[in-house]
């Protein structure tokens, strides 16, 4: 299997399993589109749950998110949310074309 594949399939298990994280990430583009911001990283916005999750609420529980999922909740985002569209750079993943919706949305 290829490292897309098998990446795409890794994050399809753990969006099942975490759906609070892209209601997270959807809450905070949404909250930058509306103070006037055209562009954020997504990075920026997992960081963020990151620090909600271990700092502001003192999480032990070993919660993570993979930085290799970042690029499908960005692709996931921009597909789901039209206000969202354009919101994140979107480079070429191996065999994708950036304008391919990864088949993230038949889960």
């Amino acid at each position: 299997m290829h490292n897309y594949e098998r990446n795409k399939q890794k994050f399809l298990e753990y969006h099942s399993n975490n759906p609070r994280i892209y209601q997270l990430l959807k809450k905070y583009a949404l909250e930058a589109k509306q103070a006037g911001v055209d562009r954020i990283s997504i990075a920026l916005l997992v960081e963020r749950i990151r620090w909600q999750v271990q700092v502001t609420t003192k999480s032990n529980d070993g919660f993570k998110i993979s930085n290799t999922h970042r690029a499908f909740y960005a692709r996931l985002l921009m597909e789901d949310v039209p206000a969202l569209k354009g919101m994140f750079e979107i480079c070429d993943q191996r065999g994708v074309p950036t304008d391919d919706p990864v088949d993230l949305f038949s889960f």
